[in-house]
């Protein structure tokens, strides 16, 4: 009994100092503030796949969302679930300009082949929610950065989708972020 014990114990003790035990065990910050990178965001309206239509229309997408957040990392599941709050974007064509607002969820299962989906319920220009999905799919992007694209209609024939590109803002007075570019910080307005 009292070997079963001692073993126990320094199986806890090794599990601990396997590698990658501590990094399951930390917790993402409760809150980071995202910003669109403008391009490759977008928001695409119109015919998309081989139907019988003309081509999507494009507008650049920008604006920013909060990531709170929820459950996980867990022993069990590799998986983290995060609150997608105060979603504001702007999509313009320069002629027309179409405000975004929502919320939704954001959920990262790590391992291997990493997988992600965001889901978002979102007003255009103060109109009914609609429900926006990406799907679960590879991620393409190194976490903190999100790389999604979201429809109503997963992309068939008449469809609205919405192009997401996102990366945190770490601290005030970051400019936006452009693909490619380095964050930097922008000198304080006095």
């Amino acid at each position: 009994m009292h070997a079963r014990g001692i073993l126990g114990c320094a199986l806890a003790a090794l599990a601990l100092l396997a590698p990658g035990a501590h990094a399951q065990r930390a917790l993402p910050d409760s809150a980071s503030r995202y910003l669109l990178a403008t391009p490759p965001s977008e928001f695409e309206w119109g015919c998309f796949g081989g139907c019988a239509c003309p081509p999507p229309a494009r507008a650049p997408l920008s604006g920013t969302f909060t990531l709170v957040w929820r459950t996980g990392p867990g022993p069990v599941s590799a998986t983290t679930t995060w609150d997608v709050l105060d979603l504001r974007w702007v999509a313009s064509d320069g002629a027309t300009t179409t405000t975004i607002r929502g919320a939704g969820t954001y959920v990262r299962a790590g391992g291997g082949a990493p997988m992600e989906r965001l889901t978002l319920d979102l007003s255009f220009d103060g109109g009914p929610p609609l429900h926006f999905d990406s799907g679960a799919h590879g991620a393409t992007a190194t976490f903190p950065e999100i790389r999604a694209r979201l429809s109503l209609h997963g992309e068939h024939c008449r469809d609205s989708v919405l192009v997401v590109d996102a990366r945190p803002l770490r601290a005030s007075g970051l400019r936006a972020w452009r693909a490619g570019a380095p964050l930097r910080r922008q000198p304080a307005i006095r």
